[in-house]
């Protein structure tokens, strides 16, 4: 009987041998991984080349570099060197008096690049809405209104050692985003003396959190208060942070440092106008990357162009 049951069994064999090269033949599973990792080698080329053009040109979305690097935090000493104070000042032709204002607020550095140092404060600390309306009655519309005759103006910044340097040039974000970036030579600063460059980070901030406003209130430099997060508002459309640490006249600019679980700071906004006691506010430094800038010099033909273009006063002239 086993004679007879060779037979059959002989045309199944090649059957169960030949069926697994047929059905996953290894020529044809290659030439598709061979592509996916062309494709993969080219995208991660561009972002690598992204990047670079980010870090180096600014990507368009700040003024000359991007600052949204890692934080690495900061210790409550080094804070001392985290801020700069501002002063201004500006004249307008009059026929009898000249209109004329002087003023301060707070820096802080958020970039170093090719000699110069960028710092960031609030739009409001450049005063060029004081100009515009200098020239001008309280009843009247901002249209109606006579336009400014810029005779001067300036900016300059004092630092934590001493050390004084004009602004160079200014860059002011439109409404209702209240900050704008200045830049200064910085030739014989020393970082962790004059200043520290502050960046943005992932940090995760809530209402309870411990925070420090540091700023020049009243021209009291590298003043510390302390407070916590109190509510978390858009404004306008505009993030803030609320927070009871005191803010007197000239915190406005200033940093507001998060204290984080390892007990560092790390930098989450920057300090506007107080609304009342115990009630401060802080723009999100995250908002700094949603505007455009454009640089003028820190000059009262810069002034001038800025109130033009921005304060509609089309027609605002200089004295020279």
């Amino acid at each position: 009987m086993s004679p007879e049951s060779t037979p059959p069994l002989q045309p199944y064999l090649p059957q169960r041998i030949e069926p697994p090269p047929v059905t996953s033949p290894p020529p044809i599973a290659h030439p598709p991984k061979k592509k996916r990792r062309g494709v993969t080698l080219a995208v991660i080329a561009s972002v690598i080349v992204l990047i670079l053009l980010l870090k180096f040109c600014g990507g368009g979305s700040t003024p000359d570099g991007n600052f949204r690097a890692k934080p690495k935090g900061f210790t409550l000493e080094q804070l001392a060197a985290a801020t700069q104070t501002l002063y201004g000042q500006w004249v307008e032709d009059d026929v009898l008096v000249d209109d004329y204002a002087e003023w301060s607020g707070t820096t802080a550095a958020v970039n170093l690049r090719d000699g110069k140092l960028v710092l960031i404060t609030n739009s409001h600390c450049l005063d060029l809405n004081g100009l515009a309306d200098a020239d001008s009655s309280k009843n009247l519309t901002r249209r109606q209104k006579n336009s400014p005759e810029v005779k001067d103006y300036s900016l300059s910044v004092e630092f934590p050692s001493g050390k004084k340097r004009p602004v160079l040039r200014m860059a002011e974000t439109p409404r209702p985003l209240d900050l704008a970036f200045l830049e200064v030579d910085a030739s014989g600063l020393q970082e962790g003396v004059d200043y520290i460059i502050i960046s943005v980070g992932n940090e995760q901030y809530k209402i309870g959190d411990d925070v420090v406003a540091v700023g020049s209130p009243l021209d009291l430099a590298g003043t510390h208060t302390f407070g916590k997060v109190s509510a978390i508002r858009d404004i306008d459309g505009v993030r803030h942070i609320q927070h009871h640490a005191e803010l007197n006249p000239g915190n406005s600019g200033g940093p507001l440092f998060l204290k984080t679980k390892s007990g560092r700071y790390v930098w989450i906004g920057v300090n506007t106008q107080r609304r009342g006691n115990g009630l401060g506010l802080a723009i999100d430094a995250n908002e700094a990357f949603r505007a455009k800038y454009e640089w003028v010099p820190a000059n009262k033909h810069g002034a001038a162009a800025v109130i033009q273009k921005m304060y509609g006063q089309p027609n605002t002239t200089v004295v020279e």
